[in-house]
């Protein structure tokens, strides 16, 4: 439902310091059938953590790449009238995306009841899928047989930011309040396209 939060745990009651994280998550081809693209996908990240008595400061930063050239087919049957069969050409279905995550925040303990939170994320992403379809074709009322080729493009830019300010206190054992107040920026392009026999249709 386009939800999104960051949980921040403390194990220990009184701990201070900090702490930095760096991982990658990565999906190499060594079949060698992803065209030149032998890194598929790849993800590296960094974590910042610093916390004291008071404050918790975080700040967290992923880069994301994807390159898929996979082989898809497609068969459509109109009832009676026409069928049509795409021929086996290889990778035919081009996916290229790029994207990078940012989020950060801090909490503030005004004491031990309540307590005061700045959170923002950012995220850009960029994807760009192209399908190319050679279609042998065969009309079924006279059997007569043909070609065509579909292009089809779908390109998406998106940059999105959330700015959110949060408060949670405790009155007594029974009474809790929690209220949050946040601003949200959603930007997002998209081109499509279908060309077919180099003829833009749509």
């Amino acid at each position: 439902m386009g939800y999104g939060a960051v949980i921040n745990v403390i194990l220990k009651s009184e701990y201070e310091g900090y702490s930095v994280n760096l991982q990658n998550f990565a999906i190499a081809n060594v079949a060698g059938n992803n065209g030149d693209d032998w890194l598929m996908s790849d993800q590296p990240s960094v974590n910042l953590f610093y916390t004291n008595k008071k404050i918790n400061l975080f700040a967290n930063y992923v880069h994301g790449i994807a390159k898929w050239n996979m082989p898809i087919y497609r068969e459509t049957v109109y009832k009676d009238l026409m069928e049509m069969k795409s021929q086996e050409t290889g990778p035919n279905n081009f996916y290229d995306y790029k994207g990078n995550v940012v989020n950060g925040g801090i909490n503030y303990k005004l004491n031990d009841r309540h307590l005061l939170s700045l959170q923002g994320i950012y995220t850009s992403s960029k994807i760009n899928n192209e399908d190319l379809f050679i279609y042998d074709v065969r009309d079924i009322r006279d059997n007569s047989t043909g070609s065509f080729t579909d292009n089809i493009f779908n390109n998406t830019s998106s940059d999105d930011y959330t700015l959110t300010l949060f408060y949670k206190g405790e009155i007594n054992d029974k009474l809790n309040l929690y209220t949050d107040i946040s601003y949200n920026n959603y930007q997002n392009d998209v081109d499509s396209r279908f060309i077919q026999d180099g003829t833009m249709l749509s």
